[in-house]
């Protein structure tokens, strides 16, 4: 088994502006290097009626059908303590600065939210990603009928669901032939 460890996290939140909107719920898991469950957390991080009523209609909408708007009114977690138990869930499994952040969109979504309210968990981990979307765009461009039978994503579109399926995901590329112009 290997010891490298992997954070598969993904963050639901009230909207897609890092700057502005917030997070609502945090799902970690983590990983070695062959894609291993070594541990799981979630977080679910209180907000009130008003936050969650200027969220855009269809991640209102979203979370409302998932149940997860109606947990963050009755949540008491503020982001700081999410934070902190999530740093120190990730220093308990081993999770190091030479560990790298995975999931879907992971480098250019989840990053940004944990740059401003996820500091300590950001700082912990590599600045390297595993983008697991980069593999269905680039197999999308090289064999659209590998990229056709891509796995179905969660209907609930919930945290720790969607780490369970980026890891899913990535095997599934990972099990694919290399395309021809790329063999050695």
């Amino acid at each position: 088994m290997s010891t490298t460890r992997i954070l598969w996290l993904d963050l639901e939140t009230t909207g897609l502006d890092p700057l502005k909107d917030s997070i609502l719920e945090v799902g970690a898991l983590i990983t070695d290097g062959d894609f291993n469950e070594v541990a799981r957390a979630e977080w679910t991080l209180q907000a009130t009626g008003q936050m969650l009523a200027v969220m855009h209609p269809y991640v209102e909408n979203m979370h409302r059908e998932s149940g997860l708007a109606a947990r963050c009114l009755e949540a008491k977690l503020g982001m700081p303590q999410v934070d902190k138990e999530c740093w120190y869930f990730c220093a308990a499994h081993g999770v190091t600065k030479a560990s790298f952040l995975a999931g879907n969109s992971v480098g250019d979504f989840d990053r940004h939210f944990m740059r401003r309210l996820m500091p300590m968990t950001n700082e912990s981990i590599s600045h390297r990603s595993i983008n697991v979307s980069t593999f269905k765009a680039l197999y999308s461009i090289w064999d659209p009928a590998a990229a056709a039978p891509i796995l179905e994503r969660p209907k609930a579109h919930r945290s720790i669901l969607d780490c369970e399926h980026a890891i899913a995901e990535l095997k599934y590329w990972l099990s694919l032939p290399v395309p021809p112009q790329f063999q050695v």
